[in-house]
């Protein structure tokens, strides 16, 4: 008999991205049946018993599931988390891992309980990091990863052979909301830690900044060692660069605002006399 799927989730595992869906479609391609749950918390009870559905999945709903929801799918409900928990606990693992420069990553999927994040672990698996992901690229590889273990974790709970570990009290970290002003870069860091936060904050809050009195967002950067004043801006032929707390960040494409996305060269010709 298929098994029914109640899928809870948009799948943006981190804000100020785009999704394909991809957990939802390997579900539909693996053959269940799924029905996906909207947020209007006044009915998800009554339409859960309606559907009967033998476990639930949740990717990014964005609420906190109560206990009498959780139980009330005869397996209960899974969670793809775009981390290795316990570490990346909370609502930003993706951004988190790029900010602190980690090398590496990875995806859990673990039961879910009433306190967040803190459910026993199915199944995990480590990524390694180049340092230069971005954050819908490193989303879309997580999702599209998260996908794949969670038709193997599926298939290992219906048949009885899934091993669900509690998770380590001691190794537990986490992961602070985001909030737009994290968006505007303050020069006084380091020229690596900018970097980070242009790859971390892509799409939303987005890295913002005057540059030479021109309101900004900075869309793709790379550190160099040039030492500068600290907000300094530093023009020469067809780069552009600003000096940090240590290094100094050669932008290579910026959006002034309400104008399109350009490079350098292009915001030079432009807006520098």
């Amino acid at each position: 008999m298929t098994k029914k799927i109640a899928f809870f989730g948009n799948e943006r595992l981190a804000t100020g991205i785009t999704t394909k869906g991809l957990a939802k479609q390997a579900l539909l391609d693996n053959g269940y049946d799924v029905s996906v749950i909207g947020k209007d918390s006044k009915n998800i009870e009554k339409e859960l018993r309606l559907i009967k559905p033998d476990i639930g999945v949740l990717v990014a709903y964005g609420l906190i599931i109560p206990k009498e929801i959780i139980n009330i799918p005869d397996f209960g409900i899974i969670n793809i988390h775009p981390s290795l928990l316990p570490e990346g606990r909370g609502p930003s693992p993706i951004e988190e891992v790029i900010l602190s420069g980690s090398k590496q990553t990875g995806v859990s999927i673990m039961s879910l309980v009433e306190k967040m994040d803190e459910g026993p672990v199915l199944v995990q698996q480590k990524v390694k990091l180049a340092g230069n992901e971005h954050k819908q690229e490193l989303a879309d590889s997580l999702l599209d990863l998260g996908s794949q273990l969670l038709i193997k974790c599926l298939s290992d709970i219906f048949s009885g052979n899934a091993n669900p570990v509690p998770q380590s009290k001691t190794d537990v970290t986490y992961t602070h909301k985001i909030q737009k002003s994290d968006g505007i870069i303050d020069w006084k860091k380091t020229a690596a830690e900018v970097e980070r936060e242009i790859r971390a904050y892509a799409g939303w809050p987005r890295s913002r900044a005057k540059i030479n009195n021109v309101d900004c967002i900075v869309i793709d950067a790379d550190i160099t060692d040039n030492e500068s004043k600290p907000g300094h801006l530093k023009v020469d032929k067809n780069h552009l660069s600003v000096g940090c707390a240590t290094g100094s960040l050669s932008i290579k494409k910026l959006q002034p605002a309400g104008k399109r996305p350009m490079s350098a060269n292009e915001f030079i010709r432009g807006y520098i006399k």
